[in-house]
Protein backbone atom coordinates (compact mmCIF):
# COMPACT_ATOMS: atom_id res chain seq x y z
CA UNK A 1 0.00 0.00 0.00
CA UNK A 2 2.50 2.66 0.80
CA UNK A 3 4.73 1.86 -2.15
CA UNK A 4 1.40 2.48 -4.37
CA UNK A 5 0.16 5.37 -3.04
CA UNK A 6 -0.27 7.56 -6.51
CA UNK A 7 -1.93 4.32 -8.05
CA UNK A 8 -4.41 3.25 -5.04
CA UNK A 9 -4.59 7.36 -4.38
CA UNK A 10 -6.22 7.64 -8.07
CA UNK A 11 -8.31 4.18 -7.83
CA UNK A 12 -9.69 5.24 -4.62
CA UNK A 13 -10.99 8.82 -6.72
CA UNK A 14 -12.07 7.31 -9.16
CA UNK A 15 -14.35 4.64 -7.08
CA UNK A 16 -15.45 7.22 -4.77
CA UNK A 17 -16.98 9.66 -7.76
CA UNK A 18 -18.73 6.32 -9.43
CA UNK A 19 -20.11 6.31 -5.21
CA UNK A 20 -18.17 3.24 -3.84
CA UNK A 21 -17.05 3.02 0.04
CA UNK A 22 -13.26 1.55 -0.56
CA UNK A 23 -11.68 0.02 1.95
CA UNK A 24 -8.31 -0.90 2.31
CA UNK A 25 -7.05 -4.27 3.10
CA UNK A 26 -3.54 -3.08 5.16
CA UNK A 27 -1.19 -4.82 7.16
CA UNK A 28 -0.99 -3.56 10.61
CA UNK A 29 2.39 -1.27 10.10
CA UNK A 30 2.14 2.79 10.81
CA UNK A 31 3.23 3.70 7.54
CA UNK A 32 0.36 1.38 5.87
CA UNK A 33 -2.49 3.38 8.02
CA UNK A 34 -0.69 6.85 7.10
CA UNK A 35 -1.06 5.85 3.23
CA UNK A 36 -4.10 4.61 3.29
CA UNK A 37 -5.24 7.62 5.36
CA UNK A 38 -3.55 9.59 2.37
CA UNK A 39 -4.94 8.03 -0.64
CA UNK A 40 -8.38 9.06 0.51
CA UNK A 41 -9.87 5.56 1.05
CA UNK A 42 -12.64 5.84 3.99
CA UNK A 43 -11.85 2.46 5.36
CA UNK A 44 -9.20 0.17 6.62
CA UNK A 45 -9.29 -3.62 7.37
CA UNK A 46 -6.34 -4.65 9.19
CA UNK A 47 -5.11 -7.86 8.38
CA UNK A 48 -4.96 -9.96 11.39
CA UNK A 49 -3.42 -13.33 9.98
CA UNK A 50 -0.03 -12.66 11.53
CA UNK A 51 -2.18 -12.78 14.63
CA UNK A 52 -3.96 -15.78 14.13
CA UNK A 53 -1.02 -17.62 12.69
CA UNK A 54 1.43 -16.70 15.54
CA UNK A 55 2.47 -19.70 17.58
CA UNK A 56 3.68 -18.63 20.83
CA UNK A 57 1.32 -16.38 23.17
CA UNK A 58 4.73 -14.06 23.44
CA UNK A 59 4.25 -13.52 19.38
CA UNK A 60 0.30 -13.52 19.67
CA UNK A 61 0.79 -10.55 22.02
CA UNK A 62 3.54 -8.97 20.15
CA UNK A 63 0.75 -8.68 16.98
CA UNK A 64 -1.94 -8.07 19.27
CA UNK A 65 -0.27 -4.55 20.41
CA UNK A 66 0.44 -4.26 16.49
CA UNK A 67 -3.07 -4.17 15.55
CA UNK A 68 -4.15 -2.11 18.49
CA UNK A 69 -1.78 0.63 17.41
CA UNK A 70 -3.03 0.47 13.97
CA UNK A 71 -6.38 0.72 14.58
CA UNK A 72 -5.63 3.89 17.17
CA UNK A 73 -3.80 5.58 14.55
CA UNK A 74 -6.48 4.89 11.50
CA UNK A 75 -9.45 6.18 14.08
CA UNK A 76 -6.89 9.27 14.90
CA UNK A 77 -6.65 9.47 10.66
CA UNK A 78 -10.50 9.65 10.38
CA UNK A 79 -10.83 6.19 9.25
CA UNK A 80 -13.38 3.57 9.79
CA UNK A 81 -11.57 0.35 10.90
CA UNK A 82 -12.11 -3.32 10.35
CA UNK A 83 -10.21 -6.07 11.34
CA UNK A 84 -9.94 -10.12 9.54
CA UNK A 85 -8.24 -12.77 8.10
CA UNK A 86 -7.82 -15.78 10.04
CA UNK A 87 -9.95 -14.98 12.96
CA UNK A 88 -11.74 -18.56 14.39
CA UNK A 89 -13.62 -19.00 17.27
CA UNK A 90 -10.67 -19.67 19.08
CA UNK A 91 -8.91 -16.59 18.54
CA UNK A 92 -11.53 -13.39 17.66
CA UNK A 93 -12.22 -12.55 21.35
CA UNK A 94 -8.84 -10.51 21.01
CA UNK A 95 -9.71 -8.79 18.09
CA UNK A 96 -13.62 -8.25 18.81
CA UNK A 97 -12.50 -6.60 22.28
CA UNK A 98 -10.69 -3.92 20.31
CA UNK A 99 -13.31 -0.83 20.98
CA UNK A 100 -12.83 1.15 17.60
CA UNK A 101 -13.05 -1.61 15.57
CA UNK A 102 -16.09 -1.89 13.70
CA UNK A 103 -16.60 -5.01 11.72
CA UNK A 104 -14.86 -8.32 11.50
Amino acid sequence: MAGQRSRIGAACERLARAGVRVSLFIDAQPQQVTAAAECGAPCIEIHTGHFADAQTPAARASELARIIESVQLGVEAGLKVHAGHGLNYHNVGDIAAIPDVLEL
